[in-house]
């Protein structure tokens, strides 16, 4: 709807939104106006959007009660603190994907050395109960909450003495490091060959097609 230029004022008193781009030589409205047109309207706010050049409200008028002027200087900055925040984000949401997918590649290289680990804890397992049932004779005089108690403390100690090797094979940097350790573990303790065997069908799995991990096959006999 249009509005004689005389009867601006009054329009004022009803809007709650001003959105000036006449690009005049002088000001179209004055803090004078402004003030005159917020009476009326108590305390209800005024936003006013100047993006004329120049600028069509005199910017005093920003001084009046309840009204709130902002020029292309402002929009600008506005715009700026925007974009910074959003790149904020952004670089949270990368690191955010950083760490994930440098937890996904552990756990990815940790599953080699799956069937190591199971065997060695088997090993360990094993070695614990034909000790315990070696010291069986011994241990029979003992109150059962005794027996317990030794039962208990046996498996933690295993629980301990497992919990650092079974890290460190975890957490080698890649196949190869996973491959190698768990070779050592495997010759070291005398581990179920099907161990090692598990393993390598894990890590050739994982492979590409068309790809080959290990020794090259022996040649045969002619």
């Amino acid at each position: 709807m249009a509005v004689p230029w005389e009867g601006i004022t009054a329009e004022l008193t009803t809007t709650d939104i001003v959105l000036t781009a006449t690009g005049a030589p002088r000001w179209l409205l004055t803090r004078a106006q402004v003030a005159e047109a917020m009476r009326p309207r108590r305390d209800r706010p005024l936003f006013m959007i100047d993006i004329g050049l120049p600028r069509d409200v005199e910017p005093s008028a920003s001084d009046v009660e309840q009204v709130f002027l902002y020029n292309i200087d402002d929009l600008q900055s506005i715009v700026r603190d925007n974009l910074a925040r959003r790149q904020t984000q952004v670089d949270r949401a990368e690191l955010m994907v950083r760490e994930e997918v440098e937890g996904f590649m552990r756990w990815l290289r940790s599953r080699g050395a799956v069937p190591t680990v199971v065997a060695l804890r088997k090993h360990f397992e094993r070695t614990r109960q034909q000790e315990l049932e070696r010291l069986a004779p011994k241990l029979a005089s003992l109150p059962p909450a005794a027996r317990t108690r030794v039962e208990e403390v046996t498996r933690l100690l295993v629980e301990k003495l497992l919990s650092s090797p079974t890290q460190q094979l975890k957490a080698a940097p890649d196949e190869e490091a996973v491959a190698a350790d768990a070779d050592t573990l495997s010759r070291l303790f005398g581990l179920d060959e099907r161990a090692a065997e598990e393993r390598r069908r894990t890590l050739r799995d994982r492979e590409p097609a068309g790809t080959t991990t290990g020794r090259p096959p022996a040649p045969r006999n002619r």
